[in-house]
């Protein structure tokens, strides 16, 4: 194992407590004369023993909440005091040094993690929502007082709308948004209630409008409800958090999963699951050393529940991915081994009984299928079982087995309407191809008419556009079926309309491709141009190489099709601009040595795009090569970019823009300026901003950011031919 250049948390934390051994002692204090950093974090650690005093005292007499409630409201940044439930003292001795750790592990997590929402709260203008009881048990009903931000004053009514999960057995389970409550307006406050239902656990919750045209999201974090198991937040709450946290944001996932492993150091699927986001979002040599410590932990663990008479099957299934997740095979095939065998049927054993063969072929293919067949029916409809069933029944090629898997998978547990996979795999199946469309146009139906999930935080509006991009592959596939079914008019006509959804060179060069089959040379030529107009389009799909385009048309008419194709591009992509200004001028940001920036400065005045990136998001972490080529691009249009994270320099973030060979100039929103600025609540999130520095198009996607970019550059040369007709 690589030694760490600098201490780890655990490290420092065991000097703090007194608890590390002489050895680890003087290492870590012969590293604190040459390191100012982690001496102040040293002191950091010594000084939460105080705050975990402070977290425990008792509550603030109600006219005092009241009072700090509404100062809040009136836009001051008053913070209220972490109060954690007191543990009992006898299960505190039980645990003796480690649970000493675990309480100040949490009260740091909590105390960090309030002083950052808080501010982020404040900058967002959201509003405040009371829960109480603010520690419920299962059943109980919550009432909901709601006093408004900026923007959601004035509406007699609001909507409390949310997601209210139960235990989760498995990950398809995943609670769908709905409307829980309507909140009615009295003297300037919202309240309400809902209930959690019996088996509620936690909720997510967000506050909107009737028509769902605003929502506050708090700042992109909404509002959380976990329910207690006496005194401590439930272990299945903490898991319903973390799982769900962890889909849009890794850094809140984490932080739950760290606190539900001190709180329940014996779950072996809490620290399977620590585990495994700690191999997502360390760096490598953080990797090393967390691996490490937790083989040891996995062996503990293992050894301990192996002594039990019986075991339930979430444990089980727990012991079997933590298994996995250390590199132990030799336990992980013993503990599936046990787990298939005391509960063949349990909704955690169908992950592990659905697992192909090695050798998915002949006769071992008929057993798979028969297997998947028994379990289906014997356990019940299951995401699982019907995904692999499609999945080997494709492979088989079997036409009648194949629709019966992909009516499952449309109806089992987790299927959402919104939902594409299964049409477009049944329309690239040669062997069921026919059949899907009926699948293609359901799908196809449902996004049109909405009818679909919206997530929390999304206004209607936005769900609207987020729809008709999903509908263009399914149109392209339905325009294919519709092509090979001889209906070459319908086909045209079909990628036509996905051609107008956004702007696509693919959609453009398969209609080139149709057109020239159908002899159309000059509608050809046009939508080859179409097709190469995107800035850095060199070729195409389809097969059709640029250079074709003069021999279809003159040159010089191949040249009037280019302009207007690219012209033609820009005034469809400024159309659905938007024209906002900076809610907050002027706007600093700071380098990794803490110098300040103005942000004029750093765009040069030019068409810019910003980028907000966080080390803690799974997608922003992925889009960083991407987001490196991006750069280089804009850069050579005549565009900058600025890439803003809310993360405060360190060299870990250094060390991880290292490792994924990423040079980017990198600035940091220490005072929650820019975000405010930008009413910035996701990482990665890309706005476009013009020449004048106001923002022209929000949350955009990263592969259609060069192209508004190139239209914002050549919107005064469009503008001046307006102005002349």
């Amino acid at each position: 194992m690589r030694l760490l250049r600098h201490p780890g948390f655990h490290a420092l934390e065991r000097v703090a407590t007194d608890d590390a051994t002489p050895g680890d002692r003087r290492k870590v204090l012969r590293h604190l004369e040459s390191c100012s950093e982690c001496r102040s974090r040293l002191q950091w650690l010594r000084s939460l023993a105080v705050e975990l005093e402070d977290a425990t005292r008792p509550p603030l007499p109600h006219s005092l909440e009241t009072r700090i409630l509404a100062r809040r409201a009136a836009g001051e940044r008053v913070i209220l005091p972490v109060r954690e439930r007191a543990a009992n003292p006898r299960a505190l001795g039980r645990r003796g040094t480690w649970g000493v750790a675990a309480g100040i592990i949490i009260t740091a997590s909590v105390l960090s993690w309030v002083a950052t929402r808080s501010t982020a709260e404040a900058n967002a203008a959201s509003g405040v929502l009371t829960l109480e009881p603010s520690a419920p048990q299962q059943g109980d009903r919550i009432q909901v007082e709601y006093r408004p931000g900026r923007e959601l004053q004035g509406a007699p009514f609001l909507v409390l709308r949310g997601r209210v999960s139960t235990a989760l057995r498995f990950e398809r389970s995943e609670p769908v948004p709905r409307r829980l409550a309507v909140l009615e307006r009295v003297d300037g406050v919202y309240r309400g209630s809902f209930s959690l239902g019996d088996g509620g656990v936690y909720a997510d919750l967000v506050v909107e409008d009737p028509p769902g045209e605003r929502v506050d999201d708090r700042g992109g974090r909404r509002w959380r409800l976990e329910t207690y198991d006496g005194r401590r937040p439930g272990r299945d709450a903490l898991w319903a958090h973390a799982h769900l946290a962890t889909l849009y944001d890794w850094n809140e996932g984490y932080e739950t999963i760290r606190r539900a492993t001190q709180l329940y150091p014996d779950d072996p699927r809490l620290a399977g699951a620590r585990l495994a986001l700690e191999l997502a979002i360390f760096t490598r040599t953080e990797r090393d050393s967390a691996l490490q410590a937790h083989r040891g932990v996995f062996r503990h663990l293992a050894r301990a529940l192996a002594a039990r008479d019986s075991l339930a099957p979430r444990t089980l299934a727990g012991l079997v991915e933590y298994a996995h997740t250390v590199g132990d095979t030799i336990a992980e095939r013993d503990w599936t081994r046990r787990l298939i065998d005391g509960y063949p049927y349990d909704v955690e054993t169908i992950w592990y009984r659905v697992a192909p063969p090695a050798d998915a072929s002949g006769p071992r293919l008929d057993r798979y299928l028969a297997d998947l067949e028994t379990s289906w029916r014997e356990g019940g409809p299951h995401a699982a079982t019907s995904s692999a069933g499609l999945w080997a029944a494709r492979r088989a090629g079997r036409p009648s087995e194949i629709m019966r898997w992909a009516h499952r998978a449309t109806e089992a547990p987790g299927w959402g309407a919104d939902r594409s996979e299964v049409p477009l795999i049944l329309a690239n199946t040669p062997a069921v191809r026919d059949s899907a469309l009926p699948y293609l146009r359901t799908a196809i139906r449902r996004l049109d008419a909405g009818d679909v999930d919206r997530p929390l935080g999304r206004t209607v509006a936005a769900q609207r556009m987020a729809s008709r991009r999903e509908m263009r592959p399914l149109l392209v596939a339905l325009a294919e079926l519709l092509l090979a079914r001889g209906e070459r008019g319908a086909a045209l006509d079909t990628l036509r309309v996905a051609s107008s959804i956004g702007w696509s060179d693919q959609v453009y060069a398969r209609l080139a491709a149709l057109e020239l089959a159908g002899g159309d040379t000059l509608s050809a030529a046009a939508s080859l141009a179409r097709a190469t107009a995107a800035p850095f389009q060199g070729t195409v799909d389809e097969g059709l190489d640029p250079s074709l385009g003069p021999t279809l048309v003159e040159p010089e008419q191949w040249e009037i099709l280019q302009r207007a194709a690219r012209d033609d591009m820009h005034r469809r992509l400024l159309a659905r601009s938007i024209d906002r200004p900076l809610l907050t001028e002027p706007v600093r940001v700071f380098d990794a040595r803490g110098d300040g920036h103005d942000f004029e400065e750093l765009r040069h005045r030019t068409v810019t795009i910003v980028a907000f990136w966080e080390p803690w998001s799974g997608p922003a972490v992925r889009a960083l090569p991407e987001l490196r080529r991006i750069t280089y691009l804009v850069r050579a249009l005549g565009g900058e970019i600025v890439v803003i994270t809310r993360t405060p320099p360190s060299d870990r973030l250094a060390t991880l823009f290292d490792e994924k060979d990423v040079r980017l100039p990198l600035y940091h929103d220490l005072d929650r300026r820019a975000t405010e600025a930008f009413e910035s609540t996701w990482s990665p999130e890309y706005y476009v901003l013009d020449f004048e520095g106001r923002i022209r198009f929000a949350d955009s996607a990263l592969e259609d950011v060069l192209a508004q970019v190139d239209a914002l550059l050549d919107e005064p040369r469009l503008t001046a031919v307006v102005d002349q007709q």
